[in-house]
């Protein structure tokens, strides 16, 4: 049920019961070798550091006896990195494609996936977790250039035996999501999570979770003092502890929408929402080995099993803390039934201000409108402004306030032509940007742009 990860010499036996002097005169003789074994260290791998923004395709190694347990081409993970922060949005086969949040500390954090659990004679969870051996996950970039990167996420959910959930017989379709991680330059994506379901909407759409690495003990990564912050977009707070056990609610405050994990590295896991419907904590299945309920059924490992606790730190784990239960954003029925939601999640070392200003600029993003002819509206699935217009220059003004801050600017321009823009002015000031030509679903060039400005006052901006 379980792999032996270790190395084995001579096994001996005896043919009675050893009293503790001849155990320990048997341990003396390996004291002056056990340093001498030349076993890798085990580290979950996210990569080099990059030096700069974008996403590639890499062969993540963890060790041999893990890695040669398939055959894999030469690029079968991707790693977005940043040049401006030390985290790194990982997608690895080892945790079944699973996206992760890397810090400078080298501590892994995600926000779940889609689960169902028992559907169409399934056992148990229903989830991206139980395809251990990558049979139907995948990671793939859509779009890379140095304004944004966009990775799609596609996984069923099945049990460990493979099944399916809310399998239909006549037509073959079952539970299947895609989920697009728009990622920009300032370590922050948007999550279109959307779950192609015919089936009863109970499905999980987030868990707060800690990834660790052999070495690793909860307790080492996940503060147990200050342990979660959860705030609204008015700024008010408040932050729930695990010193000695898992607080009963996270509440507090009304209209939450920011949840902050935090680590002990530098850069925490923020995560945000269009205004949480509820939430709860992670409370049952402790046990004594750490205040956060832990298990090591997965990463990493093979056996046919979705719940195992884990006893030491001596395999990959994982620890959950809370749930956040997100609204839906869209949804239909008929032969093509789905529901969708929205998520902001960033590796982030930044003030509790500025994520307020964050959120308010997603879930409250300022009206933008075009000084030439065209439209522009803001599409918070991309967390950018999308441009229809065949004038150039481009001319627009973003009404930002108080209220309605810019953090940051994306900008979407359709049927932009072959040539890049050549300069971008904020209020008539020339300003660093940065773009890509990508090619849409339609087969027409667009112009992305990314300005890093932050205003609560209108701004306007020239597009040439």
């Amino acid at each position: 049920q379980y792999s032996f990860d270790g190395l084995i010499d001579e096994v001996a036996v005896f043919d009675q019961e050893l009293a503790p002097d001849q155990i320990a005169k048997q341990l003396t003789k390996i004291e002056g070798i056990k340093d001498q074994v030349a076993l890798s260290k085990r580290v979950l791998p996210a990569g080099e550091q990059i030096d700069e923004f974008g996403a590639s395709y890499t062969h993540l190694r963890f060790y041999d006896s893990w890695d040669n347990l398939w055959c894999f081409g030469p690029y079968p993970d991707v790693v977005v990195g940043f040049d401006e922060s030390p985290a790194k949005f990982v997608f690895w086969r080892g945790v079944s494609y699973i996206p992760m949040i890397v810090n400078e500390a080298g501590q892994w954090y995600s926000n779940e996936f889609n689960e169902t659990w028992g559907t169409s004679g399934g056992d148990g969870c229903q989830e991206p977790m139980s395809d251990k051996g990558n049979y139907f996950t995948y990671a793939k970039i859509l779009e890379n250039s140095p304004a944004r990167v966009v990775v799609q996420y596609r996984f069923p959910l099945a049990d460990v035996n493979l099944v399916k959930a809310n399998y239909v017989e006549e037509t073959g379709w079952y539970d299947v999501a895609d989920w697009y991680y728009t990622i920009y330059p300032d370590g922050i994506a948007v999550k279109r999570k959307r779950l192609w379901t015919s089936g009863r909407r109970n499905h999980e759409w987030q868990e707060s979770m800690a990834i660790f690495g052999p070495d690793q003990h909860p307790e080492d990564i996940i503060e147990k003092t200050e342990t979660v912050t959860m705030m609204n977009m008015e700024g008010s707070r408040a932050t729930y502890n695990w010193t000695t056990q898992p607080p009963a609610h996270v509440d507090e405050p009304e209209g939450k929408c920011i949840q902050i994990v935090n680590y002990t590295g530098e850069y925490d896991p923020v995560t945000i929402g269009e205004t949480f419907v509820g939430s709860n904590v992670y409370g049952g299945e402790l046990t004594p080995y750490s205040v956060f309920p832990t298990w090591n059924h997965w990463p990493v490992a093979q056996m046919p099993s979705d719940g195992r606790y884990a006893n030491f730190p001596d395999r990959t784990g994982h620890s959950s803390l809370t749930h956040v239960f997100l609204p839906i954003h869209d949804e239909a029925d008929g032969d093509q039934p789905f529901y969708e939601k929205l998520l902001l999640e960033g590796m982030l070392d930044v003030d509790q201000h500025d994520l307020v200003a964050l959120a308010r600029s997603w879930n409250l993003a300022p009206t933008a409108s075009m000084t030439s002819k065209g439209t522009v509206n803001y599409d918070k699935t991309q967390r950018a402004y999308v441009v229809e217009t065949e004038e150039r220059p481009i001319n627009l003004t973003i009404e930002a306030s108080e209220n309605s801050p810019l953090y940051h600017c994306a900008m979407v321009i359709n049927d932009w032509g072959n040539k890049s823009s050549k300069a971008v002015y904020v209020d008539g000031q020339k300003v660093d940007y940065r773009q890509g030509l990508v090619i849409n679903s339609q087969g027409s060039k667009q112009l992305v742009v990314w300005v890093p400005i932050k205003s609560k006052k209108p701004v306007e901006l020239l597009i040439k």
